[in-house]
């Protein structure tokens, strides 16, 4: 999924929550300081985001599986060769560096590690994945799926670039909140 950067000023939201209003999850100026807003243009992530939703990434959150982040995507994710560099996506960590991730299990389920991984995430009625794949994650790399799979353009498609997985140093940040609308503006979980 592509993000674009959000209009939202987030010191302002901050500033407002900080006093009691708006409707907008409580967001302290010293996190303000760490946090990156974004729009939400694709249904990749649904359900847990969906277009419309402008969320906030978080530069001192520590990775970790389960996570929900916004990274620059690597060259091979670029929409074209040669791409810049400068595109941000979000995706959720699936596996991290020393994870083995294997599609699929006799039931439909990826394994981690060796055991079924629980996906409460993922958007109703949809498999873990199409596609079978089998990585040993790399140390200081990412493996990434979107929630919506068949909608998701993640490390399944990009497979002949490290297995598909990315640095840890394009990471922007974890996402931790949704900004707005309203009606779903609060924390994002993180699943493990």
């Amino acid at each position: 999924m592509r993000l674009a950067s959000a209009l939202t000023t987030i010191a302002l939201i901050a500033g407002t929550t900080a006093c009691g209003g708006s409707g907008f999850p409580a967001i302290s100026p010293v996190e303000a300081r760490h946090l990156h807003s974004y729009d939400i243009s694709s249904t990749a992530m649904e359900n847990t985001l969906r277009p419309g939703d402008v969320i906030a990434a978080n530069d001192s959150v520590k990775v970790q599986r389960g996570s929900i982040i916004v990274f620059v995507g690597p060259p091979s994710w670029q929409d074209s060769p040669g791409g810049h560099g400068h595109l941000t996506f979000v995706k959720r960590v699936i596996a991290v560096g020393g994870d083995h991730i294997v599609c699929c299990d006799p039931s439909g389920r990826l394994v981690l590690n060796g055991h079924p991984l629980a996906e409460p995430y993922l958007y109703p009625g949809v498999k873990a994945s199409d596609e079978p794949f089998d990585v040993m994650v790399p140390i200081g790399r990412l493996y990434l799926l979107g929630d919506n799979r068949p909608m998701s353009a993640d490390s399944r498609v990009h497979q002949r670039d490290h297995d598909g997985t990315i640095p840890v140093s394009d990471v922007v940040g974890v996402v931790t909140r949704i900004l707005k609308p309203p009606g779903r503006a609060g924390r994002v979980p993180t699943h493990t």
